[in-house]
């Protein structure tokens, strides 16, 4: 996996200083715990420092082709899917820039404040918006503007790179799960924002479904977070479409 270049703790350091603001002091180590009303406001995470200095370790690698960029979901690409990972990205010069707990503020903050400066992915793998259902109870239409903005500011700073948005994943085990509905509704808003020229929109959904709208619970290591086998389905599930956009 390939990470960010060696300059970005100064660059993020003068991020976080201009991003404070009254109600939050990004200094603190629950910066987290501030979470703004909207979903178009950028926050640090508070476990913004551990990942950021994963990726200024694996900096020197190079330049990554594919960058997966969303949550805890992403994230975990890294332990209860990395013998898939390995399996679909190893070859691919791939990065995981997911982080627990995020939500599309967080993606802006990150954005921002330089993660994609030094580098230029050819495909960006996006999908965000479960945890601002969750934590901040954001309505569909502010999740899908949190998301179109981290779309169009990854494409302002990456004119050149194509985004695969993907749809939000079904949450929880029920079809009539509360945060599941919210998110479903999100998924309808964004699929609008796919051009099929730099946004790809594809909602790979059904690939953790049964066939009465349960979540498979094989695939699973909990309500939202997938096991081995579940993130073997979502390789699956993109893997023309990532055939496609990198042009292999």
């Amino acid at each position: 996996m390939i990470m960010l270049s060696g300059q970005l703790p100064a660059i993020l350091c003068a991020a976080a200083l201009a991003l404070t603001c009254s109600s939050c002091d990004n200094n603190t180590p629950d910066a987290r715990h501030w979470l703004p009303a909207d979903a178009v406001t950028p926050f640090m995470n508070q476990d913004e420092p551990d990942r950021l200095n994963e990726m200024t370790r694996i900096a020197a690698h190079g330049d990554p082709e594919l960058v997966f960029f969303g949550d805890s979901i992403t994230q975990e690409w890294l332990t209860q899917g990395n013998e898939v990972w390995d399996r679909f990205y190893g070859a691919r010069h791939a990065a995981n820039f997911g982080i627990g707990m995020a939500e599309t503020g967080n993606l802006l903050w990150r954005i921002r404040a330089g993660y994609f400066d030094t580098i230029h992915p050819r495909l960006i793998v996006l999908m965000i918006g479960t945890n601002n259902t969750q934590y901040s109870r954001h309505t569909p239409q502010q999740i899908a503007d949190g998301i179109n903005l981290v779309a169009q500011e990854l494409l302002t700073r990456l004119p050149g790179t194509k985004i695969l948005l993907l749809g939000i994943f079904p949450r929880g085990m029920t079809v009539d799960d509360a945060y599941r509905a919210n998110n479903k509704v999100v998924n309808r808003l964004i699929a609008r924002t796919g051009d099929d020229k730099q946004v790809f929109y594809r909602d790979i959904g059904s690939a953790i479904l049964a066939e009465d709208g349960s979540i498979r619970r094989e695939l699973m290591s909990g309500p939202v977070h997938l096991n081995k086998q579940g993130y073997l389905q979502w390789a699956k599930a993109i893997e023309d479409d990532i055939v496609q956009l990198l042009g292999e």
